[in-house]
Parts: C-alpha cells; structure tokens; sequence
C-alpha cells in the first residue's frame, strides 16, 4: 500500500492536483523536512509520468515549500533555527519601520482597505485564502514606505512566510477559529486610526514574535532525531 493513496485527483490538471496533496502533505509534517522528492520512485508509486511529478514539483518550488539540491533534486524545505530566526527579524525590522509610514487618511484608508479583505476572507472559513489576506494586509504597510524595490523584497519574504503561516494554521488550528486573528490585526488597524504609532509597532513586534516562536518549535519537533 503506497502512502499517496490517499490522494485524491479533482478537475484541475494532474501536475497541480499532486502539488496541492503533497503541499497539504508538507504542511502537516507528513513530508518531513530534508525529505527528498524522488521522482521516479513518486512517478511509480502514483502512476504518473515523470514529467508530471517535474510540473508538480515546480509548482511547490514556486510555493517555497521545496528547494532544489545538488544536481536537481528536490527536498522539502528544511528551515534551520538560525534562518527562521533571520527570516522573522527581517520581516519584523521591516514591518516596524513602515508602521511609521502609516500616518495620513490615504495610507490608513489602505491599510484598513486589505484589514476588510481580510475579514471578508475569515467568514469563507478558506485557511488559504486568509493566510493570503493576511499577508495582502502586512504587505500594504510595507507599502506605505514608498518604496516598489522594498515591496519586491517583501513579496520574496513572503513566499517563505506563507508556508510557515500554513503550518501554523494546521498545527495550531487558528484558522478554525478566524475571529481572534482578525481581532489581532483590528487592533492594529485601531491604533494606527487613532496615531497611536508605537502601540502599532509593539502590537506588530508581539504578533511576529509569537509567530517565530512558534514556528521554531514545530521545526524543532519536525526535525529529523539523529540515530
């Protein structure tokens, strides 16, 4: 019995019906992390040609939940402590500058803009879609430092972000309950309504934080155990 029989093909095409299984696979930690996608071996336990297994790998490539190796091969994403560790420093440095930017009608009117796209999403009960509009909500202050090379970079950063923002809507179940993440962000919006900059900022710092925290341990506990 093979343990992708449990995969289940809808109307979409094959290559992304077997990225979205494994995704779901890799988000809930049956992938591991470092594990490598053999391709022919996963050709031959699905049914599937080769070449689909190569489309579908691309598209998680795309999704930054695997990264090539040496010659071609691909892993699933095997985050140390000290990256996810630069990784949040580098959103928070970031986020936390640009709250300092959020300042006039204009730039609020935005903010509260996606902060409604984001709640609209959370009565959908879809994890993905609001992990999406939560990122399009921390996005748009970034934004308001003016800058596209900056929101380039970011639109980078989160390719990483949504991954481990998945994990911890699976392993933490808060997406099942979108009302405390939304009320999160509200006090963002609120503070930033009200010129309170340095509450936004803390309420930033303690919301990144939290999420690194977090995510560090379920690496920790993902990770491989030497033998």
């Amino acid at each position: 019995m093979s343990a992708f029989d449990g995969l289940v093909l809808r109307r979409t095409s094959t290559p992304q019906q077997l990225a979205s299984g494994f995704g779901e696979m890799i988000v809930s930690g049956k992938m591991a992390p470092g594990e490598s996608l053999n391709e022919s071996a996963l050709a031959a336990s699905i049914g599937v040609s080769r070449s689909t297994i190569r489309e579908a790998v691309r598209i998680l490539e795309r999704g930054g939940l695997v990264r090539r190796k040496a010659y071609h091969s691909a892993a699933v994403v095997e985050p140390s402590d000290d990256e996810l560790a630069d990784l949040y420093l580098t959103r928070l440095r970031l986020e936390v500058t640009a709250a300092g930017h959020v300042d006039s009608p204009i730039a609020i009117a935005a903010v509260e803009t996606a902060f409604e796209e984001m709640a609209r999403a959370s009565e959908l009960r879809d994890a993905d879609l609001l992990v999406e509009r939560d990122l399009g909500f921390h996005a748009m202050i970034v934004r308001q430092l003016g800058s596209r090379r900056l929101d380039e970079f970011f639109e980078n950063l989160t390719r990483e972000l949504r991954f481990f923002l998945k994990v911890l809507s699976h392993e933490d179940r808060e997406y099942e309950h979108p009302e405390f993440v939304v009320d999160e962000h509200e006090r963002i919006l609120r503070a930033f309504k009200t010129g309170e900059t340095v509450l936004a900022r803390e309420l930033i710092t303690e919301m990144v934080q939290v999420n690194e925290r977090r995510v560090r341990s379920i690496f920790a506990e993902r990770r491989p155990r030497p033998s």
